[in-house]
């Protein structure tokens, strides 16, 4: 089903020590300033985690791995900050920053195995990366 979300953060959620698989849209954050954290992904129809809307978005301790699209996908307009994260072997990249991200913060990223790009930015304004593994 193209319309099921596993997990929706809207407005200030927070989802802690969560195990997802096999959702369409696994985690969708969606405006507001949400977390995840603590969490698993795997298996999704689209990309297992995708930000929208206006906000700050903070992913850290998470595994996105086996999505049929990204392991994580940043889209909205804000800052996003990705910490101690696996995304392994998606159909596309492990991350990527699209144009809207203002700040992109990543630290202590791995990429193994993504059949594109481990971490890819479209982000022309400002992306930090600190210890990242890709190959």
């Amino acid at each position: 089903n193209s319309d099921s979300i596993g997990i929706l953060l809207q407005n200030g959620a927070m989802a802690v020590n969560c195990n997802i698989f096999g959702f369409f849209h696994a985690v969708k954050m969606d405006g507001g300033n949400n977390v995840l954290k603590d969490s698993r992904v795997v298996r999704s129809g689209d990309s297992n985690i995708s930000t929208e809307g206006v906000g700050c978005m903070v992913i850290e301790n998470v595994e996105s791995s086996y999505s049929a699209r990204f392991g994580i996908e940043a889209e909205h307009e804000g800052d996003i900050n990705i910490y101690n994260v696996k995304v392994n072997a998606n159909k596309n990249d492990g991350v990527r920053i699209q144009s809207n991200v203002e700040c992109a913060n990543l630290e202590n990223i791995e990429a193994i195995g993504n059949e594109r790009d481990g971490i890819e930015s479209n982000n022309n304004r400002s992306i930090n990366i600190i210890n990242a593994k890709a190959t």
